[in-house]
């Protein structure tokens, strides 16, 4: 069976710490409990992150730096000349992502000293947390990112269907069909028990699961 991928797409504008980021995160991700596949990709724009957020549904989340830069001359250094222009703000960007895909999960990469003015003004948006980009925690990151991404990709009702169902309980409740059991081995109907499935059956159940709670 094919595993789930998920990407999470860093923005910042410097070309050097950013493949610096990308190559820390996916390193924790390599080494760190991982089951849904995630990868980190980075752009430098939010032109080109726009359109990635657009194209590619597997990403899930977006970690912003907390300006974002159009990149002017480089210096040969990878590093954009200081006559660079201001693009667009973290906040402004952060309005267009959660406008065009408000499922996805943002965080803010901030400066320390700057927690106090930006912070409230954050979480006025739909910004998920944020990070001290003098820290890079990358394994610490990750962390927060995996669990975020699992928590949203919980199915708790499809789990406890299929634990009643692999319990292989009695069934005295309706519908009648005793889990298909009417219809197995039948010479008129087995054929559509066969092509339906033995768990299209176990699964029909009433509202009378305690452990599924009511089904309405």
């Amino acid at each position: 069976m094919a595993k789930p991928v998920s990407r999470i797409l860093v923005v910042n504008d410097e070309h050097l710490v950013l493949r610096e980021f990308v190559k820390g995160l996916n390193a924790a991700a390599r080494s760190l409990d991982n089951p849904l596949g995630i990868t980190f990709a980075g752009v430098t724009t939010a032109k080109e992150a726009l359109a990635a957020i657009e194209l590619d549904g597997d990403i899930q989340a977006v970690l912003v730096d907390d300006t974002l830069y159009s990149l002017g001359k480089n210096n040969g250094h990878g590093v954009s000349s200081p006559n660079r222009k201001l693009q667009v703000s973290a906040l402004e960007f952060v309005q267009r992502i959660t406008r065009f895909r408000p499922e996805l999960d943002v965080y803010i990469l901030i400066a320390q000293e700057k927690e106090d003015d930006v912070v409230d003004a954050l979480f006025t948006e739909s910004v998920d947390g944020y990070f001290y980009r003098e820290e890079r925690d990358y394994r610490g990151i990750y962390r927060i990112l995996n669990a975020q991404i699992q928590e949203r990709a919980r199915t708790p009702f499809t789990d406890q269907l299929k634990n009643y169902v692999w319990m292989a309980k009695d069934q005295w409740h309706t519908p009648g069909h005793s889990s298909g059991e009417s219809l197995r081995g039948s010479p008129w109907v087995n054929d559509f028990y066969e092509f339906m499935g033995e768990h299209v059956f176990d699964a029909d159940l009433s509202v009378s699961v305690p452990m599924l709670d009511s089904l309405m």
